[in-house]
This record gives C-alpha cells, sequence and structure tokens, in this order.
C-alpha cells in the first residue's frame, strides 16, 4: 500500500519533481528490515503487535524492545549489504527520521522522497488501524487525516490533503488488485486485517462501498 501511495501521490509532492516509478520502489522497499526480523525471528510480528503501535515512533520502540533493533537500522545493513542505490539505501534507513538537509541537488531530491515515503506509510498505518476512514468525505476526512500525515517539524504538508483524499478509494482499489494477486494473501489479510480487507475489496462505486461500509461498521 505504501508503495502504491507514494507512486499515485509522486506527481503531486511540492518540493521536486518525483520519477514515479522510483517513488514506487522506494515505498515498496522502505520496510525491507521488518521483513528481516519476520524472516528470522518468527515470533517477532506477533510479540512486536503485542505492543499495539499505532504509529511509526511506536513501532520503532516497539521493535527495540522485542529484537534490540529497529527496522530502519536494519534496512539500513541490508541495503549495504545487497549494494542497492544510494538513493533506496537512504529512503530505507532515514524513513523514520524527520532531519533533512537540501545542501545539494540529490539532497533535496532525497528530502522529498522521504517526505512522500513518510506521508504514504503515515495514510497506510491510518488506512489498516482505521479503514472506516474511506466512507468519510469533505472537511470530515481533512481532518482525519491531518493529525497523522503532518509531522509536527513540518511547517505544512508536503502534499495537499485534498490530493490525498481524492486518490484513497483508488489507491485502496489498486492494492487490492496486487494483494489478489499473490496466492494465499487473500485468506492472510481476512483473518489478520478483516476490517481493513473488507473495506479493499468493497465494491468501487461509491454508494455500495458506503453502504457495505456501514453494515461492517454495525
Amino acid at each position: 500500500m505504501v508503495a502504491v501511495f507514494a507512486r499515485t501521490l509522486a506527481p503531486f509532492i511540492h518540493e521536486f519533481i518525483l520519477d514515479e516509478e522510483e517513488a514506487y520502489l522506494c515505498g515498496l522497499l522502505h520496510d525491507i528490515g521488518r521483513f528481516i526480523f519476520f524472516s528470522q525471528l518468527t515470533d517477532a510480528p506477533k510479540l512486536i503487535d503485542e505492543f499495539n503501535w499505532v504509529d511509526g515512533e511506536q513501532l520503532l520502540i516497539s521493535e527495540e524492545n522485542v529484537c534490540g533493533m529497529d527496522h530502519a537500522t536494519l534496512g539500513g545493513y541490508v541495503c549495504e549489504k545487497w549494494q542497492l542505490p544510494e538513493l533506496i539505501h537512504n529512503v530505507v534507513s532515514k524513513h523514520h527520521a524527520y532531519e533533512y538537509t537540501e545542501d545539494k541537488q540529490a539532497d533535496k531530491k532525497l528530502t522529498a522522497i522521504l517526505k512522500l515515503v513518510q506521508v504514504s506509510d503515515a495514510l497506510s498505518i491510518l488506512m489498516m488501524h482505521k479503514p472506516e476512514l474511506i466512507s468519510l468525505s469533505g472537511d470530515a476526512l481533512h481532518d482525519a487525516l491531518i493529525p497523522k500525515c503532518q509531522h509536527p517539524s513540518w511547517s505544512s504538508m508536503p502534499i495537499a490533503v485534498e490530493i490525498i483524499a481524492s486518490h484513497l478509494t483508488e489507491i485502496l482499489e489498486q492494492t487490492k488488485n496486487i494483494l489478489r494477486g499473490i496466492e494465499g494473501l487473500d485468506e492472510v489479510l481476512n483473518r489478520d486485517y478483516p476490517d481493513w480487507f473488507q473495506v479493499a475489496v468493497a465494491e468501487q462505486d461509491t454508494e455500495r462501498g458506503s453502504q457495505k461500509i456501514d453494515k461492517d461498521l454495525e
């Protein structure tokens, strides 16, 4: 979902003109450190989730408590080991850091893509925990998105909230189609994230989708 958010919202980032597929790749790999945890420590996902984290900062603390290291740090080591491009390495290792440098053109691009991935990451976590937001519109949706997607260190959102809101349904639909292509994942999502998955597979038609969401929430 982060990758789809990043690709879809890349043309609308204020600071820099970003390549959509490059943004998608950075979004896809930003949490590679988490998957290393999961492959090496089979109990890690369950133990980490027992902390009931709801944002990136809480996730890092939970990982430190369980694994002794957070996924961004581990992801940086993985990128170095695999000799991935510098941009990906920087995004993976710094996507939970909110201090940026813009001395060079490359720094400006990194800052822009970091903010894009950070917004996309926050949005994906928000939609996983509160899938009912897709049924909101106007000021209600705007007010729900702002607190989770604008870091306190930012003077303004790097992407207009109105643009994010207008693409939510499209992004969920794209994510759903990708997940459907991964054998066995439907069953996992239905088990572990039933509320989100029911929303994600809702009909794209607004009226029918809203009716299903209202029924699920009841």
